[in-house]
């Protein structure tokens, strides 16, 4: 090991660990949102272990943490994976809990803060953070609808997640020697949680504001990207099993991490992909899986395992390989068509109702696929497939019947909410039997839709997260041509809003803020100078307030311009603004919205738009980059550029 840059250990509250291997400049937006956390510079330090770099990543890195107190970079002999570089930089670590992050990711401004909040509150071992993924679904998204302190790990679905993306109490890592996997090796995350996950005596879920940013690249870079290889895959898969039960001992957890196992193994044995293959390739995969299945997976998790997939690990467990593709070419033919029923406007709030009915043809005579009643329970008829199935294979876990969800992400940032609403499964006759139907009615609050808070501005795409027999699809909520969106838009406390259609046929909505709003801005030596339109009617100010502090400074308003200092400051200090109105004695505040066009940075100074569209400035050294921002909104004030863009809103198609 060698190039450690010598610098004084800190107590802090969070060691941010991040193994390095030439990422070129897709490192430079996490150090950005290293720049822009909110837990002050002297509570977290960044471990940046460099994997024996070829590029100039290391020279980077050194650059970067000369101008930061609470940066060091070691540079250690390449491993080829993150596992030694992640395990180094835990020994290097001094915070009381350790986050581990990859260099091509991003984490949000208030991450670090709010899980350490949220895990001090708890007595937490680990924090499960709210990750998104830009253009893609909310990976995990039962652990993305609702903060838990104390949750529990089967009940609560902790099992799902086994990202190492989250933060852990760093001497539950020590006191029982939990640590990666080193050199290539598959499934070194799922090892690593092996070890942590049952020895962790407090799991918190942390979901109202969303923590770490992963970026699925499509040109190679992701290791996770890389080719599956058979059968190694599974042996690394059973590894990681085999640690967990070392770790959890016989018993229910136990049996609920092997019946998620057990669904993991079917992601990599999907339909289509699957028939894709040759006969030979085929062999190669499923030769493997058969023992696995046999040595790992005992019949009484099996009732643990949505129904279509039981059956198929059934199979696998039997080696009966004609059922098993039997069984793929159902699942692959099933189709989960969902319809919006109704959307309108009621007091500022847009009203929805839509449902979703499983297709799909089982077997030769293409009879639909239904359910039967066995008193309580649901049985999948599948007389077509295998008339010697058991009832106990066939029958539904309760999650079965159906489920349809509706959400809003963000088109730009990827943050994912969901609605408020009611879901309802429903049995019609079909054949033989019973067909599957599932509803839900609910609601789009803008003012109320991010847990409480208002949505941010920008366009949100209305999803619908869908599954039937334990398979699942999500997919923008389609709107039909006979189906209008309401017309006209609402105005909101958030802003003007309007539903509308898209270019291929979804429903989306854009929120227009109408809000004061920053405008344009100018630096004359520390003082902030700032335009706010629209016009405000009545006394304000703009408070300048350190982050987590309560009180703070202020700059009278006065004919829609601001003069606000900062003199003195010092590096890694974030200070928020606010707008504050109304008389002194029952005075309003609320963020002010960052709107600026053409604003150049001054040296030392970063003036920047929050994730939740809020104007800050940070005082950055003078290494951190200052940019520029070009003409990101359009020219004009908020309520001159809210009817501008509502008139083209009509034309909007995409």
């Amino acid at each position: 090991m060698g190039g450690s840059t010598g610098k004084v250990p800190m107590a802090v509250k969070v060691s941010v660990v991040v193994a390095v291997y030439n990422p070129g400049d897709n490192i430079e937006r996490l150090l950005a949102s290293l720049d822009d956390q909110s837990l002050p510079v002297d509570e977290f330090e960044v471990v940046f272990v460099d994997d024996g770099s070829t590029d100039e990543t290391p020279e980077r890195l050194r650059a970067f943490a000369a101008q930061r107190p609470n940066v060091t970079v070691t540079t250690i002999p390449n491993s080829g994976w993150p596992g030694r570089p992640r395990n180094v930089g835990t020994d290097l670590a001094t915070g009381e809990y350790v986050f581990f992050a990859d260099h091509d990711d991003e984490l949000f401004p208030e991450a670090l803060e709010r899980m350490h909040d949220l895990a001090a509150a708890n007595g937490s071992d680990i924090v499960y953070g709210k990750v998104v993924t830009p253009g893609m679904p909310t990976p995990f998204w039962p652990l993305a609808r609702r903060t838990i302190g104390q949750a529990d790990l089967v009940a609560d679905g902790l099992l799902l997640n086994r990202m190492v993306h989250k933060l852990y109490r760093r001497q539950l890592l020590l006191d029982h020697g939990i640590r990666f996997a080193e050199g290539p090796v598959r499934l070194e995350d799922h090892m690593f949680m092996a070890q942590a996950m049952p020895l962790a005596k407090v799991i918190s879920v942390l979901a109202d504001y969303p923590c770490y940013r992963w970026v699925v690249r499509n040109d190679g870079t992701n290791n996770s990207a890389d080719q599956v290889d058979f059968p190694g895959y599974w042996d690394y898969l059973a590894t990681s099993m085999d640690l967990f039960t070392e770790r959890a001992g016989p018993g229910l957890v136990d049996d609920a991490a092997r019946a998620w196992a057990g669904q993991r193994m079917l992601l990599h044995v999907r339909p289509g992909p699957y028939f894709a293959l040759d006969q030979q390739a085929r062999d190669a995969m499923l030769s493997p899986l058969y023992d696995l299945v046999c040595t790992r997976l005992p019949e009484r998790v099996d009732p643990l395992v949505p129904v279509l997939k039981r059956l198929r690990l059934r199979e696998l467990r039997s080696r009966n390989r004609e059922r098993f593709d039997r069984l793929q070419k159902l699942t692959d033919a099933l189709t989960f068509p969902v319809s919006l029923d109704r959307v309108e406007w009621s007091d500022g709030v847009l009203r929805l109702a839509a449902s979703s009915t499983l297709t799909g043809s089982a077997g030769s005579a293409g009879a639909e696929v239904a359910v039967e009643r066995d008193g309580a329970d649901l049985l999948l008829l599948l007389d077509e497939v295998d008339p010697d199935v058991p009832a106990s294979a066939r029958t539904l876990l309760p999650s079965d019947a159906g489920t349809l969800e509706l959400t809003v992400r963000h088109r730009d940032t990827g943050v994912e909410w969901p609605l408020h609403g009611i879901q309802r499964a429903v049995l019609a006759p079909s054949g033989d039997g019973l067909g599957l139907t599932v509803t839900w009615d609910g609601e789009l609050d803008i003012c109320n839709g991010a847990f409480g808070g208002p949505l941010e501005v920008g366009i949100w795409d209305v999803l619908a997260r869908v599954q039937f027999l334990g398979e699942a699809w999500v997919l923008r909520l389609p709107v039909a041509d006979d189906l209008d969106p309401p017309e006209g838009s609402a105005t909101t406390a958030a802003g003007v809003v309007l539903a509308y259609r898209t270019a291929t046929s979804t429903l989306a909505v854009r929120i227009v803020a109408l809000n004061p709003q920053a405008v344009q801005a100018s630096w004359q030596d520390d003082v902030l100078h700032l335009s706010i339109e629209p016009p405000v009617n009545e006394p304000a100010a703009v408070v300048a307030r350190e982050r987590g502090q309560q009180d703070g400074w202020e700059a009278p308003v006065v004919g829609g311009a601001a003069a606000v200092s900062f003199a003195p400051s010092r590096p890694g200090q974030i200070v928020d603004l606010w707008l504050r109105t109304g008389p002194a004695g029952a005075p309003k505040e609320r963020r002010l919205v960052f709107a600026l066009t053409d604003f150049v940075q001054r040296p030392n100074y970063n003036v920047y738009e929050t994730a939740h569209g809020s104007l800050s400035v940070r005082h950055a050294p003078p290494s951190a980059r200052q940019p520029a921002f070009g003409a990101k909104r359009g020219a004009g004030g908020p309520a001159i550029r809210a009817l501008s863009a509502l008139s083209r809103l009509g034309r909007l198609r995409k």
